[in-house]
């Protein structure tokens, strides 16, 4: 019995120490972005992620920013100057 609480231990640390380099390199990695006001930007449809294809487009048209907020939302609006009640996460 206590062979295998100590081969379960060691395993939680393995577990533990591998999280631990992924994090480090997963925020290695992480660029971060700033939106400015008059700045365009376009909006990644969520709703296609799971359905792969080569045809559909999972992007939608260009919005120019709006507004910025210091919680990292932005206000946009479209390129024809029509306001959207909409605010969405700048922050990826």
């Amino acid at each position: 019995m206590n062979g295998l609480d100590e081969f379960r231990m060691k395993a939680l640390l393995h577990i533990e120490v591998v999280q631990l380099q992924r994090k480090i390199w997963n925020d290695k990695n992480i660029k971060e972005k700033q939106f400015q006001e008059g700045d365009w930007e376009l909006l990644y449809d969520s709703r296609y992620k799971d359905f792969k294809g080569k045809l559909r487009t999972r992007w939608l048209r260009p919005y120019v920013v709006e507004g910025c907020h210091g919680n990292g939302s932005v206000q946009i609006k479209t390129i024809d100057e029509e306001a959207i009640p909409l605010l969405i996460n700048g922050t990826y």
